[in-house]
């Protein structure tokens, strides 16, 4: 039985992009990884090690001329001392496992072949656990050029629930833009208290970006005097911060809602968003967005009351 082990010539640099992406460079590094060679004795297990001289990956490639059983895993580490055991692919299975075992005889020319990230590692070894070979197993590295391309994994940033709302409010007047009184809760991450405060408008936290995923609005008619009335309600937001103004800010949605002369009539209508409305924030507080809400009731001497609620998140 032989074995062939052949590191990579070329070095794929990983960078860390600005979605928090990791992500193979496109340049590619040569690598200088001499040629090395090693034996196990007939039936002999144990460990032989190899130096990677930083290749980005590398090829175990086990040649056998006849059906013995071997068993082995393969290891990385750093300074030659702390081990890691890593998986490795198979490439004529496709599937990838930590500890191998060969019972079949394969070509004594082309072998069996595993592909090993190794980026990051100094040194790669070989632990051999079982050997039934009656003659001496060769281990040779050469270098090839072997690319490994690494997995991307998309950051999550932290999501921090948000609540604006306002319940119950009176109209003040008929027929005039008026902003609601909103409350905005957030639950702070890391074991910060909740906070929250009220005001005609917010502001997104500089540089985050609130997603909003429902709005509700409703009105009420008068509970003491049957009254009919109608009402536009309105979410606003903008991002130009110096000349925002929460009752008449771009609208980005809005409802019209009406009961009968009934007292104490009920309406209602929700907006969701699946895939979230967004309000940035920018670097600075100067630059972030502002969200307000509104109402604009119409009725004859007994005021409606009416509520907005908006749920989401801020990350």
């Amino acid at each position: 039985m032989a074995v062939t082990i052949k590191g990579a010539t070329s070095n794929n640099g990983l960078e860390i992009t600005a979605a928090g992406e990791v992500s193979a460079q496109a340049a590619v590094k040569p690598v200088a990884l001499a040629s090395q060679s090693n034996t196990y004795a007939a039936g002999a297990s144990g460990n032989l090690t190899f130096t990677l001289t930083g290749a980005a990956s590398a090829q175990v490639i086990i040649k056998n001329s006849n059906p013995v059983r071997f068993t082995f895993t393969i290891e990385l580490s750093e300074n030659n001392t702390d081990w890691v055991s890593v998986p490795s692919v198979r490439e004529d299975y496709g599937v990838a496992a930590v500890t191998h075992v060969l019972k079949d005889a394969p070509s004594i020319v082309t072998g069996f072949t595993f592909t090993v990230p190794t980026a990051g590692f100094s040194y790669l070894r070989l632990r051999c656990i079982v050997n039934s070979s009656a003659v001496t197993t060769t281990v040779v590295v050469l270098p090839a050029p072997v690319a490994y391309t690494p997995l991307v994994v998309p950051a999550v940033a932290a999501r921090e629930p948000v609540s604006i709302y306002q319940q119950g409010t009176s109209a003040t007047a008929s027929g005039t833009e008026t902003a609601f009184n909103i409350t905005r809760v957030q639950l702070k991450l890391g074991g910060v208290t909740t906070t929250s405060s009220t005001s005609n408008s917010h502001q997104v936290n500089a540089g985050k970006t609130l997603r909003i995923q429902s709005i509700v609005f409703s009105l009420t008619g008068n509970t003491s005097v049957a009254t009919a009335a109608t009402a536009f309600l309105r979410v606003r937001a903008d991002q130009n911060v110096a000349s925002f103004t929460p009752t008449t800010a771009p609208v980005i949605c809005t409802a019209f809602l009406s009961v009968p002369a009934t007292a104490g009539a009920y309406a209602q209508q929700a907006f969701t968003f699946p895939d979230g409305l967004d309000i940035y924030g920018g670097t600075t507080t100067a630059i972030c967005g502002f969200l307000s809400a509104t109402y604009n009731a119409s009725y004859v001497t007994n005021a409606p009351t009416m509520s907005v609620q908006i749920n989401g998140y801020e990350f």
